[in-house]
Protein backbone atom coordinates (compact mmCIF):
# COMPACT_ATOMS: atom_id res chain seq x y z
CA UNK A 1 0.00 0.00 0.00
CA UNK A 2 1.63 3.32 -1.11
CA UNK A 3 0.08 6.84 0.45
CA UNK A 4 -0.73 8.20 -2.71
CA UNK A 5 -3.85 8.54 -5.57
CA UNK A 6 -3.75 7.50 -9.00
CA UNK A 7 -5.56 9.37 -11.32
CA UNK A 8 -5.47 8.59 -15.37
CA UNK A 9 -6.66 11.58 -17.28
CA UNK A 10 -8.00 10.86 -21.03
CA UNK A 11 -4.78 10.66 -23.37
CA UNK A 12 -2.38 10.00 -21.11
CA UNK A 13 1.09 9.45 -22.03
CA UNK A 14 3.28 9.28 -19.32
CA UNK A 15 3.02 8.57 -15.37
CA UNK A 16 4.22 12.19 -14.71
CA UNK A 17 1.88 13.74 -12.43
CA UNK A 18 -0.31 10.90 -12.17
CA UNK A 19 0.76 9.97 -8.70
CA UNK A 20 -1.37 12.39 -6.50
CA UNK A 21 0.23 12.85 -2.64
CA UNK A 22 -2.22 11.17 -0.29
CA UNK A 23 -5.32 12.94 0.59
CA UNK A 24 -5.85 13.20 4.43
CA UNK A 25 -9.28 11.52 4.05
CA UNK A 26 -9.30 7.99 2.67
CA UNK A 27 -8.83 6.47 -0.64
CA UNK A 28 -8.71 3.74 -2.68
CA UNK A 29 -7.15 3.12 -6.33
CA UNK A 30 -8.39 0.10 -8.35
CA UNK A 31 -6.41 -0.46 -11.85
CA UNK A 32 -6.43 -3.58 -14.15
CA UNK A 33 -2.99 -4.31 -15.19
CA UNK A 34 -2.25 -6.75 -18.25
CA UNK A 35 1.68 -8.31 -17.54
CA UNK A 36 1.38 -10.40 -20.53
CA UNK A 37 0.33 -8.52 -23.22
CA UNK A 38 -0.09 -10.22 -26.52
CA UNK A 39 0.62 -7.14 -28.68
CA UNK A 40 4.05 -6.54 -30.09
CA UNK A 41 5.71 -3.23 -30.67
CA UNK A 42 9.17 -2.24 -32.16
CA UNK A 43 12.40 -0.16 -31.17
CA UNK A 44 14.20 0.84 -34.19
CA UNK A 45 17.72 3.64 -34.91
CA UNK A 46 16.39 6.43 -36.21
CA UNK A 47 19.97 6.81 -38.04
CA UNK A 48 23.68 6.09 -37.71
CA UNK A 49 23.51 9.30 -35.31
CA UNK A 50 23.94 7.68 -31.37
CA UNK A 51 22.47 10.69 -30.04
CA UNK A 52 19.29 10.56 -31.70
CA UNK A 53 16.38 9.28 -30.37
CA UNK A 54 15.21 5.83 -31.57
CA UNK A 55 11.92 4.88 -33.05
CA UNK A 56 9.87 3.40 -29.94
CA UNK A 57 6.59 2.24 -30.71
CA UNK A 58 4.96 -0.31 -28.24
CA UNK A 59 2.06 -1.15 -30.45
CA UNK A 60 -0.47 -1.26 -27.24
CA UNK A 61 -3.70 -3.03 -28.22
CA UNK A 62 -2.45 -4.09 -31.14
CA UNK A 63 -3.68 -7.69 -30.74
CA UNK A 64 -7.57 -6.91 -30.06
CA UNK A 65 -6.99 -9.45 -27.25
CA UNK A 66 -5.33 -7.11 -24.96
CA UNK A 67 -8.09 -4.73 -25.10
CA UNK A 68 -10.99 -7.48 -24.59
CA UNK A 69 -8.77 -8.85 -21.22
CA UNK A 70 -8.58 -5.14 -19.93
CA UNK A 71 -12.44 -3.93 -20.58
CA UNK A 72 -12.84 -7.31 -18.99
CA UNK A 73 -10.67 -6.25 -15.92
CA UNK A 74 -12.12 -2.63 -15.89
CA UNK A 75 -15.95 -4.68 -16.15
CA UNK A 76 -15.14 -6.26 -12.97
CA UNK A 77 -13.67 -3.34 -11.21
CA UNK A 78 -16.85 -1.62 -11.61
CA UNK A 79 -18.74 -5.18 -10.59
CA UNK A 80 -16.36 -5.05 -6.97
CA UNK A 81 -16.91 -1.43 -6.34
CA UNK A 82 -20.83 -2.09 -6.14
CA UNK A 83 -20.26 -5.00 -4.00
CA UNK A 84 -20.17 -4.28 -0.77
CA UNK A 85 -18.41 -3.43 1.44
CA UNK A 86 -16.83 -1.35 -0.90
CA UNK A 87 -20.50 0.57 -2.48
CA UNK A 88 -21.05 2.14 1.27
CA UNK A 89 -17.16 2.98 1.42
CA UNK A 90 -17.15 4.79 -2.14
CA UNK A 91 -18.10 7.72 -3.08
CA UNK A 92 -20.35 7.23 -6.17
CA UNK A 93 -18.46 9.66 -8.36
CA UNK A 94 -15.30 8.72 -7.19
CA UNK A 95 -14.77 5.50 -9.35
CA UNK A 96 -13.07 7.29 -12.72
CA UNK A 97 -12.07 10.23 -13.67
CA UNK A 98 -14.90 12.50 -15.25
CA UNK A 99 -17.64 9.67 -13.99
CA UNK A 100 -17.63 7.64 -16.69
CA UNK A 101 -18.68 3.97 -15.97
CA UNK A 102 -18.20 0.48 -17.97
CA UNK A 103 -21.62 -0.20 -18.27
CA UNK A 104 -20.94 -2.55 -20.78
CA UNK A 105 -18.16 -3.89 -23.21
CA UNK A 106 -17.65 -1.05 -25.52
CA UNK A 107 -17.77 1.54 -22.66
CA UNK A 108 -15.12 -0.72 -21.07
CA UNK A 109 -13.14 -0.77 -24.25
CA UNK A 110 -13.52 3.28 -24.48
CA UNK A 111 -12.11 3.77 -20.81
CA UNK A 112 -9.13 1.22 -21.68
CA UNK A 113 -8.03 3.12 -25.09
CA UNK A 114 -8.78 6.35 -23.05
CA UNK A 115 -6.73 5.62 -20.55
CA UNK A 116 -3.94 2.80 -21.21
CA UNK A 117 -0.46 3.40 -19.90
CA UNK A 118 2.56 1.34 -19.07
CA UNK A 119 3.53 -0.06 -15.70
CA UNK A 120 6.93 0.50 -16.20
CA UNK A 121 8.08 -2.49 -16.75
CA UNK A 122 9.06 -1.81 -20.23
CA UNK A 123 10.90 -5.30 -21.78
CA UNK A 124 11.39 -7.26 -24.53
CA UNK A 125 13.01 -5.08 -27.56
CA UNK A 126 16.30 -6.77 -27.92
CA UNK A 127 14.62 -10.38 -27.16
CA UNK A 128 16.98 -13.43 -26.70
CA UNK A 129 15.23 -15.64 -29.48
CA UNK A 130 16.56 -17.55 -32.33
CA UNK A 131 17.15 -15.08 -34.67
CA UNK A 132 14.06 -16.28 -37.53
CA UNK A 133 11.60 -15.74 -34.74
CA UNK A 134 12.60 -11.98 -34.70
CA UNK A 135 15.29 -12.42 -31.45
CA UNK A 136 17.99 -10.41 -30.97
CA UNK A 137 20.21 -11.69 -28.74
CA UNK A 138 21.52 -15.27 -28.26
CA UNK A 139 21.94 -17.43 -25.25
CA UNK A 140 25.06 -15.93 -24.49
CA UNK A 141 23.50 -12.60 -24.45
CA UNK A 142 25.70 -11.66 -27.50
CA UNK A 143 23.67 -9.90 -31.00
CA UNK A 144 23.23 -12.24 -33.38
CA UNK A 145 25.91 -11.47 -36.19
CA UNK A 146 28.22 -9.71 -34.15
CA UNK A 147 31.43 -11.39 -32.38
CA UNK A 148 31.85 -9.51 -28.91
CA UNK A 149 28.49 -7.14 -28.73
CA UNK A 150 26.26 -8.42 -25.72
CA UNK A 151 22.59 -6.73 -24.49
CA UNK A 152 22.60 -7.35 -20.45
CA UNK A 153 19.34 -5.89 -19.30
CA UNK A 154 15.08 -6.50 -19.25
CA UNK A 155 15.60 -5.61 -23.19
CA UNK A 156 16.37 -9.38 -23.38
CA UNK A 157 13.25 -11.06 -22.12
CA UNK A 158 10.88 -11.92 -24.18
CA UNK A 159 7.89 -11.65 -21.74
CA UNK A 160 7.07 -9.72 -19.59
CA UNK A 161 7.64 -11.94 -15.87
CA UNK A 162 5.14 -12.02 -13.17
CA UNK A 163 6.26 -9.38 -10.56
CA UNK A 164 9.11 -7.31 -10.42
CA UNK A 165 11.76 -7.08 -13.21
CA UNK A 166 14.49 -6.06 -10.65
CA UNK A 167 15.55 -9.21 -9.53
CA UNK A 168 15.60 -11.03 -12.70
CA UNK A 169 17.87 -7.96 -14.16
CA UNK A 170 19.99 -8.97 -10.97
CA UNK A 171 20.38 -12.52 -12.50
CA UNK A 172 20.91 -12.14 -16.19
CA UNK A 173 23.85 -9.32 -14.90
CA UNK A 174 25.27 -11.99 -12.94
CA UNK A 175 25.15 -14.30 -15.61
CA UNK A 176 27.00 -12.12 -18.22
CA UNK A 177 29.42 -11.47 -15.76
CA UNK A 178 30.08 -15.14 -16.08
CA UNK A 179 30.03 -15.28 -19.32
CA UNK A 180 32.17 -12.35 -19.70
CA UNK A 181 34.85 -13.98 -17.49
CA UNK A 182 34.59 -17.52 -19.45
CA UNK A 183 35.16 -15.52 -22.28
CA UNK A 184 38.44 -13.81 -20.86
CA UNK A 185 39.70 -17.09 -19.98
CA UNK A 186 39.67 -19.18 -23.33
Amino acid sequence: MLPLQLNIPVGATQMKGLLAPSNPKNFITILAVNNHSFSRGFCHVRSADSKEKPILDPQYLSNPLDLEILARYTQFIETVVKTEPFASLLKPSGRLPEGKEATDLDAAKDIVKERLLSTFHLIGTCAMMPRELNGVVDSRLKVHGTKDLRVVDASIFPMETLGNIQATVYAVAENAADLIEEGWKK
